[in-house]
This record gives C-alpha cells, structure tokens and sequence, in this order.
C-alpha cells in the first residue's frame, strides 16, 4: 500500500500544499474568508498514525488555534513539522500517532488528543493508543473552521483508500465528523457492522459518548 501513497516525497516549504491539490486549495483559499482558509505554512495531515493499526477515528480537517490564523507558528513547530513529515512517510516508530509522543509534550495538539483520548490512555496505555490508532481526515490541511472545498482533494483518494483496506482487515471504526461526508466517499461503511457514531458532538472518545460500544472500541487493542 505504501507504494500508492502520494505524500511519500513531500518535504518541508513556506507553503506546504501538495503539488496534486495545490490548484483546489489555491481555489478554496481565494474563496473563503481568513478564518476558513487553510494554513499552509502548517503540514498537511491528511491521516496520522501506523497504516495497519485496528482503530480509525474519521474527522474533518486538522484544526488550528487562533494565534495560528493570526500567523503566529506553534509551540515546538519545527519539532511538529518533522513528525507530521516522518508521519507521511511512515517514519514514526515509537509512537506512530506523533501526538502521543513525549517530545510534544504541552504542544497544542498534543493537549487535544491527550483530553479527548485520556479514557482510552488510561486503559492501555500511551504508547500502545499511538502505536494503533489512525486518525483521517476528510481535508489535510489545516484552518481555524472547517467548510469543505467544492471539491476534494486528489491526495483523499489514498486517504479513502486507508480506509476501505481498514474495513477489509476489520478494524474498528469510528464517524466522529463529518459522517455523511464520509458515507458518501466509502460507500463500504454504510454496512460495515464495527462503524460507531458518538452521542454528541463532543469529539471524546469516552464511554459517557459511545455507550456500550465502548467496550467494543477497547477490543479493537486486542
């Protein structure tokens, strides 16, 4: 599968767009006001975390902080930047999921991940959670509010892909964004029986948001 993936020779830049999606995006940004427009001196993350891991959470687009929008870089940036690079490549080994790594300690999106994750940290643990969880996106790159581009970018279809090869090897799945978005694009997850929406909007993975499917998300660590 690594052989399809298209982000494999991207590299650091002032603007981080890939060269497949870079006439969408320029459209998208040229269209929306600031706060909707991706960031590109941030590195896309279209998925994050080991290719082959058994629990997905499916999202919208990597966020950013109002100091971001602002122009402000984040905390550790160039530290963030090498392993959202080492991550495209399949590169991080000790913690896949980058976000749970100890080096990103206090850094922005590692105090969202470490709150909305800690019920599944608390039950197996930091690094094992890293090393399985695949977080995708329905967008890589990064804004202060998501809208959907009129058109995705070609880079998704292999993020589709990581999807539909998860479903075929049975991993468990979870809708946290943009689901119907996600219906429409992997049509395999309409009847796909380890699919789970949460309760609310609230993005926890918690058993207070998915109930007694909690137990079966905890399954997918084997």
């Amino acid at each position: 599968m690594n052989s399809e993936n298209p982000w494999l020779s991207f590299e650091f830049s002032d603007r981080m767009v890939h060269h497949l999606d870079e006439k969408i995006i320029s459209s998208h940004n040229a269209s929306s006001k600031p706060e909707y427009q991706f960031l590109l001196n941030l590195a896309p993350e279209p998925w994050i975390g080991n290719l082959n891991g058994n629990l997905l959470v499916l999202y919208s687009n990597p966020g950013a902080t109002k100091e971001n929008l602002s122009g402000n870089l984040p905390q550790k940036y160039e530290k963030v930047i090498e392993k959202s690079i080492n991550n495209l490549q399949q590169k991080n080994f000790r913690y896949p999921h980058f976000h749970f790594d100890p080096d990103l300690v206090d850094t922005e999106g590692a105090k969202w991940y470490m709150k909305k994750y800690q019920w599944l940290i608390n039950e197996v643990g930091q690094q094992v959670l890293s090393k399985n969880l695949i977080t995708c996106e329905v967008c890589p790159y990064h804004s202060f509010k998501w809208k959907i581009p009129k058109i995705l970018p070609p880079t998704q279809k292999f993020t589709f892909k990581i999807v539909e090869e998860a479903i075929d090897r049975g991993a468990t799945i979870l809708l946290a964004r943009s689901a119907q978005i996600w219906l429409e694009y992997v049509p395999k997850l309409s009847a796909y029986p380890k699919v789970f929406r949460p309760n609310s909007i609230n993005a926890s993975i918690s058993p207070g948001n998915y109930g007694d499917n909690f137990h079966k998300i905890l399954s997918s660590f084997g």
